[in-house]
């Protein structure tokens, strides 16, 4: 693990605990401004109409979930994600919180645009086919083949869809 990752980490961590002692309709009700503020930002035409078209729901903050798709088509997202990733931003600005909010922008809705690319190619399906037909008749390690159905799954949609869309994004760059 490098050290953006293991920093990222420990963002993530005191973020989650932070929020984890909040009350849950606080923290859904500043994540829907906050989103509002997003989908609204200057931004093509095109990444602006997916980010509406995103059926979001939120994890608790205690959750080890950062963000997923799932097989019900809902985006999960999990505030505290949403909150590091601004944290980190900031921590990268050294305290400039303007200027880490402008920054964090492209990161923010390439989060919710990756996820809404695991809806349209079907992915959260596809996964649970390929846990189920694969996984059961050959016994392999579930969680090994899950972690692995994701990691195809998230290069295709990182290289196909955010990196181009956001070449900007610090935060998803630095991950590699």
């Amino acid at each position: 693990m490098t050290f953006r990752e293991e920093r990222w980490l420990e963002i993530f961590k005191r973020e989650s605990e932070r929020l984890g002692r909040e009350d849950f309709r606080d923290i859904a009700a500043r994540f829907q401004e906050a989103l509002l503020s997003v989908m609204t930002s200057r931004e093509e035409d095109f990444i602006n109409w997916m980010m509406i078209q995103a059926p979001i729901k939120l994890l608790h903050p205690s959750s080890d979930v950062t963000a997923a798709a799932g097989t019900d088509g809902y985006i999960y997202i999990n505030p505290a994600y949403w909150s590091s990733i601004i944290s980190w931003h900031i921590e990268e600005c050294a305290g400039d919180r303007e200027t880490a909010q402008e920054e964090a922008l492209p990161d923010l809705k390439a989060m919710i645009i990756h996820e809404m690319g695991h809806l349209l190619l079907r992915h959260p399906w596809t996964a649970a086919r390929i846990m189920e037909e694969v996984g059961a008749d050959q016994n392999y390690d579930q969680e090994k083949l899950r972690l692995l159905a994701n990691i195809c799954m998230d290069f295709v949609i990182n290289t196909g869809f955010c990196v181009p869309l956001f070449p900007q994004a610090k935060f998803l760059n630095s991950l590699g």
